[in-house]
């Protein structure tokens, strides 16, 4: 049960409507989080913030991250081959500036947020 396909899961499947424009999928186990989605040009997520820490690699394509708030705040273009990481509470916003496909990786510390759309047990 150790082997994962992330190929063409949840393709056309939002994830976390209520703040991303995101689709795709999640493998939720119960420490670790994994997902594969896309954003359509212009899309992304609003300012958010999860106690988890998170890193994100696009794939293809290239995303916009604006990460913390205040004083702290920064402003960066990642692309594909490249990744971004988002420390644990900080507030990130997100805009697809093409097409853009990424994997998320957070190690679970809630597990309240969007419902996983594949589990691993």
């Amino acid at each position: 049960m150790g082997k994962v396909s992330l190929k063409d899961l949840g393709a056309g499947r939002p994830i976390g409507e209520d703040y991303s424009t995101s689709e795709g999928m999640v493998l939720r186990s119960e420490k670790s989080e994994v997902s594969r989605v896309t954003f359509k040009k212009e899309g992304g997520a609003e300012p958010h913030s999860h106690p988890e820490e998170q890193s994100l690699f696009v794939e293809e394509g290239r995303l916009e991250v604006t990460l913390g708030d205040g004083d702290d705040l920064e402003t960066y273009v990642v692309e594909a081959g490249q990744g971004s990481f988002h420390p644990s509470n900080a507030v990130i916003t997100l805009k697809a500036l093409e097409d853009t496909r990424i994997v998320s990786f957070k190690n679970l510390v809630d597990g309240s947020g969007y419902e996983a759309t594949g589990i691993l047990q």
